[in-house]
């Protein structure tokens, strides 16, 4: 974010410091309930669904860790309809873990 890159992002976070749980503060922080996997994948999908209305946008490519449903999740979706797809990247150190890992078992 502070190289200007950034131009949208999605906090969630299942973090509450209410002390009464089932009524929560105005200000508080939790805003997500699930598992932590599943909060990834709303973030990415909310941020692919908004990117047309708040930058006139399409994402073109996704970049993932390797372990990240979300983009089964925004393939599925059909967010940007049938005519444009969205191209899953994958991150290197990722690619080199698994073969790496992979070599080590076969030899």
């Amino acid at each position: 974010m502070d190289t200007g890159q950034v131009i949208d992002i999605d906090v969630l976070s299942k973090y509450c410091a209410c002390k009464n749980k089932k009524n929560h503060k105005m200000n508080c922080k939790s805003n997500f309930r699930g598992s932590s996997g599943m909060m990834e994948v709303k973030g990415a999908c909310n941020i692919f669904k908004r990117s047309l209305t708040f930058h006139n946008t399409r994402y073109m490519k996704y970049l993932e860790d390797g372990d990240s449903k979300a983009f089964d999740a925004i393939a599925k979706e059909i967010i940007y309809g049938d005519e444009f797809q969205v191209e899953k990247l994958e991150c290197i150190g990722h690619v080199m873990k698994r073969m790496g890992s992979r070599l080590r078992r076969l030899k």
